[in-house]
């Protein structure tokens, strides 16, 4: 087959590609109208969207796949990252950033999104106290939380390190990471529980009526102090991850290594 045969060829290919590329496209911009438009049951539209999302995905990676076979091979090999990249990009740009951009927009207008108002919503916001205060409160959970989670982590691997209660210590701790927000919000209610009276069944409340104080209503308390009591369950919940991330970098220092700082310590 001579060389201009073969040229055309590739190009009658590539041409072929491209088509089926934008069918593909097409066809899957009109599904995605018919089910935003759709009357149909709910319960259907979703089978029938997850079937269609499954597929629709599918036939798009694969006649990308296709289309980058038809090129020569040193542009293919530049292409086919793109091929399976291009899509999630895409998708995410679509579902992230275009709406980002529309919140954006619209924070110029009003309530109503028909009258502009400029930044007159940025001025409203930060002059508000409640900004300030969700500003402080975010910084307390961002900077507490995560330092005190690190450091009890820390302290905890490095305690329980090659000891002989180091299995039991680190299960212990790490339990509260496998239980979920809600089952950690019932049991922190209990231990927070208030109950106007002498009579406590909060345990932290019990604990302080024992001791001959009086019961708070500690999540209820002024701010920031409520912050710092909900800050404590993040920090219940959270230290064992860290504590597994510390003691898995303790475990790759060698043996000799450690004996060495040992003997330097004392």
């Amino acid at each position: 087959m001579s060389a201009q045969a073969k040229q055309k060829i590739s190009l009658k290919a590539i041409l072929l590609s491209l088509v089926v590329l934008v069918a593909n496209i097409f066809m899957n911009g009109l599904i995605f109208w018919f089910f935003r438009d759709s009357t149909l049951n709910p319960l259907l539209t979703a089978i029938l969207a997850v079937i269609w999302g499954v597929a629709g995905v599918y036939l798009i990676y694969y006649s990308l796949s296709w289309a980058a076979e038809q090129f020569p091979d040193y542009i293919r090999k530049y292409a086919l990252p793109y091929v399976f990249i291009g899509p999630a990009v895409i998708i995410l740009g679509w579902l992230l950033i275009l709406p980002a951009l529309r919140t954006l927009y619209l924070s110029f207008f009003n309530a109503s999104s028909e009258e502009f108002v400029g930044l007159g919503n940025y001025a409203a916001i930060f002059s508000d106290h409640l900004l300030a205060t969700a500003l402080r409160n975010n910084l307390l959970w961002v900077f507490i939380g995560t330092f005190a989670c690190v450091a009890f982590g820390l302290l905890i691997a490095i305690l329980a390190d090659r000891s002989s209660y180091e299995k039991i210590a680190k299960s212990i701790i790490f339990m509260p990471m496998a239980i979920s927000f809600v089952a950690a919000g019932v049991i922190w209610k209990f231990v927070y529980y208030y109950q106007p009276g002498d009579q406590q069944i909060g345990l932290l409340n019990a604990i302080v009526v024992f001791f001959g104080g009086e019961p708070q209503a500690w999540v209820s308390m002024l701010q920031p102090w409520n912050n710092f009591f909900l800050i404590v369950i993040l920090i219940w919940m959270q230290t064992g991850f860290a504590m597994v991330i510390f003691s898995a970098a303790i475990k790759g220092v060698p043996e000799d290594i450690l004996e060495a700082a040992r003997r330097w310590s004392q």
